[in-house]
């Protein structure tokens, strides 16, 4: 997908990473030159899970309305034309996920660790008030964004 443009809009630079719903990438909008991150479902998904499909979404369409500096922004979504795939666009956070900072760091001060808590907390509300239920709270799926 590097190099490639997605909808005639986002010229994908680089993976981020990926997971259980497809991958993730580093990309600029052509029109405002702004980076987001795209999330963008992999294709062997898209043609055997359509369970996977409603979900994501769903996913988009939850995230979009929640307004929280504790969740990722969600701002746009759409469907290649060229591959069918859909994707959604996220603001581009800097910053570490939680589980990497551990590796590298070890167990963290306890004022520390609670400050975190409080903030996944915070997030995990704000879902909960829109009908979401994050199945997956992990130390890899929690970003601290350094804003």
């Amino acid at each position: 997908m590097i190099g490639k443009l997605l909808d005639g809009r986002y010229e994908i630079l680089s993976k981020l990473g990926q997971g259980g719903m497809g991958d993730v990438f580093a990309a600029r909008h052509t029109g405002t030159g702004r980076r987001v991150a795209v999330k963008l479902i992999r294709a062997e998904d898209l043609d055997r899970k359509n369970s996977h499909v409603k979900r994501f979404h769903r996913e988009a369409r939850a995230a979009g309305q929640m307004n929280t500096k504790h969740i990722c922004q969600v701002m746009d979504t759409g469907t290649d034309p060229e591959t069918g795939r859909p994707f959604m666009v996220m603001e581009l956070l800097e910053g570490t996920e939680l589980g990497l900072l551990l590796k590298r760091v070890g167990p963290l001060a306890p004022d520390t660790a609670i400050d975190i808590a409080v903030q996944v907390c915070r997030g995990l509300q704000k879902a909960h008030e829109a009908g979401v239920v994050h199945r997956d709270i992990k130390p890899a799926n929690i970003f601290l964004a350094e804003k």
